[in-house]
């Protein structure tokens, strides 16, 4: 069975248990994060400066030319469509449709956000979003923060990956870089200056801690090798260094929908066969055969329903509009100190608490320990989302709490000693960041 074949028969088990609402919170709010992603195909954004081949290496991607380069348009989503289709929005919300690939219509370059859809098989699973920015550099933070809000996987282009564009990369989660590629857009450029070897020793350790995957890539051969009349000419993909990009890319959406869907059947080992009365009273379900917790794979990482349509921007001015104006939290804070003071004083209650019983646990014993980290963390969570605006950007800390949330019930559905000490760990790491983010 295929991937999209396992998690549409995954989802049909999993969606009458959501529905049910009878699953602990925790569990809950897992389910539903694996539901939407493995209802979704993965969201692929090209960023990058200027000029650095954007709009190629998305056509590139998508197997054919759909964005003309210099095209001078906003920010750009192409998703699957049962035909060819533009949606034009308005700082507004308004939507306007018109039939076929009409990026060349007055209105296009006039529009706040475009969408366009494509009846491409590569779009069935993921969706490729054009992140574009002006030339200063505000623009291109908020552009990328846009972006990174709604990707699951990243690709920087690039021919330098200047001190500049680091900086900008520094702002990019955790979680998003370890799905980045970098694209060495223009190789062939590169390779005829004789720059190209040196450009990948020099970028060799900055690749080992802030992206995936390197890829130097001929982006116009590769494309019209995409595009040759009749077939694809796979050695000029081969040589451009096209194919092996596009290899990549698919196969950190395979991993990350594989991930998902181990991840969903672990969940219904734990919960699926249990009556919403077993879930009220048993506080430690055991699993009806003994079942281990996959290891973190390149998963669509979670995320929060967000609209298709690009920010408001022009050709110059590209990136989204700055939030209303109200102070914007820094880097590991909370919109509110309330969740960071309540969810500190709840880990130091509880920490010296729970290592005791770990200690002196029997080993019928861990299931006890580990339902009270994730009643814990589940605490922690609700914390959270409760001070969190409904309007704002999760804040860095309170992804981290929902990332924490969710590995802390992968240590629930596995149990055993070395998960328990896993879960006590993983509090004490939280309250050392939510203490750093009380002093910062």
């Amino acid at each position: 069975m295929n991937s999209d074949s396992a998690a549409k028969s995954i989802l049909s088990e999993l969606a009458p248990l959501l529905a049910a609402g009878t699953l602990p919170r925790a569990a809950q709010r897992f389910g539903e994060s694996l539901a939407q992603r493995l209802a979704s195909p993965v969201r692929v954004a090209v960023a990058g400066l200027p000029g650095s081949g954007k709009s190629q290496l998305l056509n590139m991607l998508a197997g054919r030319s759909v964005i003309a380069d210099g095209a001078g348009l906003p920010s750009l989503r192409l998703r699957h469509g049962s035909s060819h289709r533009t949606l034009l929005s308005d700082r507004d919300g308004n939507e306007t449709a018109l039939d076929g690939i009409a990026l060349d219509a007055p209105e296009a370059s006039q529009a706040a956000g475009i969408v366009v859809e494509a009846p491409l098989p590569v779009l069935e699973r993921m969706s490729l979003l054009e992140v574009v920015s002006g030339a200063s550099g505000e623009s291109q933070r908020r552009a990328l923060e846009y972006g990174a809000a709604r990707a699951d996987i990243m690709i920087w282009c690039t021919q330098e990956f200047s001190l500049a564009e680091r900086e900008l990369w520094a702002q990019v989660p955790d979680r998003l870089k370890d799905h980045g590629f970098l694209a060495l857009t223009k190789a062939d450029l590169l390779h005829k200056r004789r720059q190209l070897a040196q450009q990948l020793a020099d970028l060799e350790d900055v690749i080992d801690v802030e992206f995936f995957m390197i890829q130097p890539v001929a982006t116009l051969q590769a494309l019209a090798a995409l595009e040759r009349e009749g077939s694809v000419d796979d050695a000029a993909l081969y040589a451009s260094g096209g194919r092996a990009l596009i290899d990549g890319v698919l196969k950190h959406v395979e991993q990350g929908r594989r991930a998902d869907i181990d991840n969903a059947a672990l969940l219904l080992r734990r919960y699926g066969g249990q009556t919403s009365k077993q879930l009220g009273s048993a506080p430690n379900p055991a699993a009806d055969t003994p079942v281990t917790a996959p290891e973190p794979a390149p998963a669509a990482p979670p995320r929060a329903p967000a609209a298709d349509r690009a920010p408001p921007e022009t050709a110059e001015a590209a990136a989204p509009p700055p939030a209303p104006p109200v102070a914007e939290p820094s880097a590991g804070e909370a919109a509110s100190p309330a969740p960071h003071a309540a969810a500190a004083a709840l880990l130091r209650a509880r920490a010296e608490t729970l290592s005791r019983e770990l200690e002196a646990s029997e080993d019928d014993a861990f299931g006890a320990v580990l339902g009270q980290c994730t009643e814990t963390m589940d605490e922690i969570a609700d914390l959270f989302m409760e001070h969190e605006p409904e309007d704002a950007e999760p804040s860095p800390l309170h992804e981290d709490v929902m990332e924490a949330s969710e590995l802390m019930l992968l240590l629930r559905l596995e149990e055993g000693g070395e998960q328990a000490e896993d879960a006590i760990t993983l509090l004490l790491q939280l309250r050392r960041d939510i203490e750093t983010g009380l002093t910062a």
